[in-house]
């Protein structure tokens, strides 16, 4: 007769880290029997490896499980919080659960191919969690506490550092725009861990309890919200002056503020022309390359010129032949993603940009701004 060894299943949930590829935080498992506690980690990959860069442009970075003692994981993750959950489950299901994750890290079975927001460390425990409970986490968690497309499980991940999401929204497209299930939106480590604790199995709680360990390095403080709006109103306050006024001063400023529209709207539609490029298929021609676009560099030496007060006709023309063109495409998709269900959401950054094109194209219909000279007494 078989017998089940007693075995604990705890889901460890990691703050975010610092670098880029931990800027969502991490989820693992940590099984504990036989006298034995070692942490299955779905997060595994080798930035070293030769073709790295190339491996991350095509979306094929080998990520795959791994298992290490419970003692080295919190070490090797020692400045950050972990906050663990011990699951309420019987030793058959917590057996399955450490079966599967064995199976997991055979050779043959540990690498999988990632996908940011599908088949990611935290998916994959999620689905494990869920196969073992019978499909009570799907059932249970409950709907009104997660999000429902994948943008907004993106921006509860990234609460603490809007930029960041701000960054990453502006290049993802409609994909991620699309409706998905409660199921699917424990897609990232803080929702796994909130959705977790709203699940339900036998008619308890999946949750048995909680309990946190806490690095020693102080955690970073939440990024002020109001950077990247003050930005753009700063940006949209120097044009419509320049817009409004033929001062010198008001020329100087709105010159600046093209020059430097037209570097950050330019570089930005270069990354996100790049991103349309690579094996990223929710990073491929977002709407926002109709507001940000590399046709913006051509706002840089009109800019400089007119900060300078100096003419210049030929460039002046092709500006504004620019700021009409991406004006129109901008107001394109606006209005087809009003009319249209499922359209990618990018209202922000579209009502800015158009904003902004519109007072860029105002600024410079004016005729050249001589700078005064100083007066002479007869």
């Amino acid at each position: 007769m078989f017998v089940a060894l007693a075995v604990q299943i705890t889901v460890l949930t990691l703050s975010p880290g610092s670098d880029l590829f931990a800027r969502f935080g991490h989820t693992a498992v940590l099984v504990e029997r036989d006298q034995k506690s070692e942490v299955y980690n779905f997060g595994k990959f080798d930035p070293s490896q030769p073709g790295f860069v190339g491996q991350f442009w095509n979306n094929e970075i080998p990520y795959w499980v791994g298992k290490e003692d419970w003692s080295r994981f919190s070490r090797r993750y020692g400045a950050r919080l972990i906050t663990g959950q011990v699951l309420n489950l019987d030793d058959q299901e917590a057996a399955r659960v450490a079966d599967r994750l064995d199976w997991s890290i055979k050779p043959e079975n540990a690498y999988y191919p990632y996908d940011w927001f599908r088949n990611n460390c935290t998916t994959k425990v999620r689905d494990v969690i869920d196969g073992a409970v019978g499909g009570d986490l799907a059932r249970t968690a409950r709907a009104e506490s997660l999000p429902t497309t994948i943008r907004e499980t993106l921006q509860r991940s990234t609460s603490e550092v809007p930029s960041f999401f701000r960054a990453l929204s502006l290049s993802l497209n409609e994909r991620v725009d699309q409706p998905i299930t409660p199921f699917e939106a424990m897609n990232m480590p803080v929702l796994l861990m909130e959705g977790l604790r709203t699940a339900r199995h036998h008619n308890e709680a999946l949750v048995k309890r909680e309990w946190t360990k806490d690095g020693p390095l102080p955690h970073a403080q939440p990024e002020p919200s109001w950077i990247f709006p003050l930005l753009m109103a700063l940006i949209l306050g120097a044009l419509f002056w320049g817009s409004i006024a033929q001062t010198g001063v008001a020329q100087v400023v709105s010159g600046s503020a093209l020059f430097f529209y037209g570097l950050v709207g330019g570089v930005l539609g270069l990354v996100l022309v790049g991103w349309s490029l690579t094996g990223y298929t929710d990073t491929h021609f977002s709407a926002n390359l109709a507001a940000f676009n590399p046709l913006l560099f051509a706002l840089i030496p009109v800019g400089i010129a007119q900060a300078r007060h100096r003419s210049s006709t030929r460039a002046k023309s092709v500006a504004r032949r620019v700021c009409e063109v991406l004006f129109v495409a901008t107001a394109f998709e606006l209005v087809a993603h009003l009319a249209f269900h499922g359209r990618q959401v990018h209202l922000a950054f579209s009502f800015f940009a158009l904003i902004a094109l519109a007072l860029s194209r105002l600024s410079l219909a004016g005729e050249r701004i001589s700078r005064p000279r100083p007066y002479v007494a007869p």
